[in-house]
């Protein structure tokens, strides 16, 4: 390899055997946390601090079978309540928690899918808005009584609103 890169580590071979190109433990009994990777970059133009490319693989965090046909698999568990956060507060300008494109027909930007029919409350996406006039909505909820909503708005000024035509029980 060239000069540019500090640690360069190639495990390949031809039996039916799993390879790992890197494998990092923490591992102890005491200490305050033990961290088996950390990763920055900081002082270029542009900075990542991690890269997966097209074709690089697919990455699991919290399993050790990641979903083939995924890009990012996450397994939660008891303690891990929320697969993503993104706290955005303090970010200047806009800014976005999740920015999705799709430059074809057919995709879907945000696909939430629970096939469970057991009562509890379950939403594809919900938002809840705290500053003035509180608000929650959600979009594919089930209340507690397994009633089933496309959309489903509480409080703030208005329910819902919608700029254009829309269609109830049409096509």
């Amino acid at each position: 390899t060239d000069n540019t890169v500090g640690i360069y580590v190639k495990h390949s071979g031809n039996a039916a055997n799993t390879y790992y190109g890197l494998q990092a433990i923490a591992d102890g009994t005491a200490g305050i946390a033990h961290i088996a990777a950390y990763l920055s970059a900081s002082g270029g133009t542009s900075n990542y601090a991690l890269i997966v490319p097209t074709g690089g693989g697919i990455v699991g965090i919290g399993t050790t079978t990641p979903t083939s046909g995924y890009l990012l698999t996450l397994q939660t568990n008891a303690t891990i309540l929320h697969g993503i956060s993104l706290p955005l507060a303090g970010a200047a300008g806009t800014a976005y928690g999740i920015n999705i494109t799709a430059g074809n027909a057919n995709y879907r930007g945000i696909f939430a899918t629970n096939s469970s029919a057991a009562a509890g409350v379950f939403y594809g996406i919900g938002g809840d808005l705290t500053g003035g006039t509180a608000a929650s909505g959600y979009l594919g909820y089930r209340n507690s009584n397994s009633k089933n909503f496309g959309v489903y708005g509480i409080g703030g000024d208005l329910a819902g609103m919608f700029s254009g035509i829309v269609g109830i029980n049409s096509v």
